[in-house]
């Protein structure tokens, strides 16, 4: 047995043994028991290389942690600038209609208005009244107006007065025979007294009115939009025409009846106009002075 663990002796082998219990003596002994220069070195070295054997090696990375928890909120930042106006939404859609609400309580019942005099004296001529609001103290005064002035003339029971127009409208639509008889222009307010025939004008279409068909302060502006006439003239103004062969209307004017006289009653006249073509229209306007 002593021969076999020689035969693992060597010089390095020993070596090793004699740093591994210098190691575990921590440096107080050396291999032999005495001291000298030499053992020195060799205690020296034998520390020496115990401090180059120690060496680190890093291993392979681990696995990842767990995720810890969520730290504390920090504090809040700075505002930061406006951003740009966003564009306007759709409108929504109309709300339902809300219930009915409950019944208010009747109020209070109103003051009433007490008559203070009929007859105050601030009113120019004391016609009128002055009254207060019931526990006001507050005196308010109503005078009765002033006396209009007289009205327009009416049509029951008067006549057109001396150099008084009234005028009116008419219309019409030719037969096939070209001829309508006994078109009605009626007068409002009655004449005073009747016309004759040579009283009464047609102004046709285009055509200038005659002096008889003018009011002498703004002569040369009577027409279908402004009939006039001088007193004791019926002037009749013919607005519009379409015969086919543009050929003017001729018109006579008869007194209402059934004699077909020519003029005028103090009522009205019976226009006859006639253009020889079939299916005409026309319109007009009238002025009559008395």
């Amino acid at each position: 047995m002593l021969n076999a663990a020689r035969r693992h002796l060597n010089p390095a082998t020993l070596i090793a043994l004699a740093a591994l219990v210098f190691a575990m003596s921590g440096g107080a002994y050396a291999l032999g028991s005495g001291s000298g220069p030499g053992k020195s070195k060799m205690v020296a070295s034998a520390a020496k290389a115990k401090k180059k054997s120690v060496t680190t090696t890093r291993g392979a990375r681990g696995p990842a942690g767990p995720k810890g928890q969520a730290g504390a909120t920090g504090p809040a930042g700075p505002q930061g600038p406006q951003g740009v106006k966003g564009d306007t939404g759709a409108s929504g859609s109309q709300g339902l209609p809300g219930e009915k609400g409950l019944q208010g309580e009747p109020g209070d019942n109103g003051a009433s208005v007490v008559v203070v005099s009929e007859e105050p004296a601030s009113c120019p001529t004391e016609e009128g009244v002055a009254y207060e609001v019931e526990g006001t103290g507050v005196e308010n005064v109503v005078c009765s107006g002033e006396e209009g002035k007289e009205g327009a003339l009416g049509t029951a029971g008067t006549t057109l007065p001396h150099g008084a127009t009234e005028t009116g409208s008419w219309s019409a639509s030719f037969n096939l025979s070209g001829e309508l008889r006994y078109l009605p222009l009626s007068f409002p307010i009655p004449l005073a007294s009747e016309g004759a025939f040579s009283h009464a004008i047609v102004v046709n279409v285009g055509a200038k009115a005659p002096a008889e068909c003018e009011n002498a302060s703004h002569a040369g502006t009577a027409g279908p939009e402004n009939p006039e006439a001088t007193s004791g003239y019926l002037c009749i103004y013919v607005g519009l025409e379409e015969p086919e062969s543009g050929k003017k209307l001729e018109g006579t004017v008869l007194k209402p009846g059934g004699q077909a006289a020519a003029g005028f009653s103090t009522a009205g006249a019976l226009l006859n106009l006639s253009n020889g073509m079939a299916e005409s229209p026309a319109w007009g306007t009238f002025a009559v002075t008395g």
